[in-house]
Formats: C-alpha cells, structure tokens, sequence
C-alpha cells in the first residue's frame, strides 16, 4: 500500500527540523492485492487479483485538528 499525506517542513536551526502534517485533510491511497489458491483434488491454481486506488478530502468546520506539528534533530556532523 502506498500513502500520500501532505505537509511541510523547514529547518530552524542547522540540526533541528519542524514538520507541520496536515493529516486527514487530503489522502491520496493505492493498495494492490494478489490471491492464489491451490486445489489438491483437482490440481488446478487459481489467481485472483485486484486494485484499488482512492482520493479523500475533510473539509470540516474543524480544520485545526487535523494538524500535527512535529520535529526532528539531526545526530552527527
């Protein structure tokens, strides 16, 4: 499964990194599927497959709750 979820980030200092993720406000999803059955009685192998692919929005009144704030530090030189 693949997942796409937007945001953005910038550096405040050389070793320290703030991310804003908008979760929830726009998705973008792709999922692949493989099924394969064997049958002993019949010899016989049987393969199923699928995709599936989807586009979400939350547009709500409320749109500050599907903000995250985060922040990453850079270890190293």
């Amino acid at each position: 499964m693949v997942a796409f979820v937007p945001g953005l980030a910038c550096f405040i200092c050389k070793r320290m990194q703030i991310e804003l993720s908008m979760l929830n406000l726009a998705t973008i999803s792709y999922a692949g599927t493989k099924n394969e059955t064997t049958s002993t009685s019949t010899n016989s192998l049987s393969t199923t497959t699928g995709n599936n692919f989807s586009v979400n929005a939350n547009l709500n009144a409320n749109l500050l709750s599907n903000f995250v704030i985060g922040f990453k530090f850079f270890l190293g030189k």
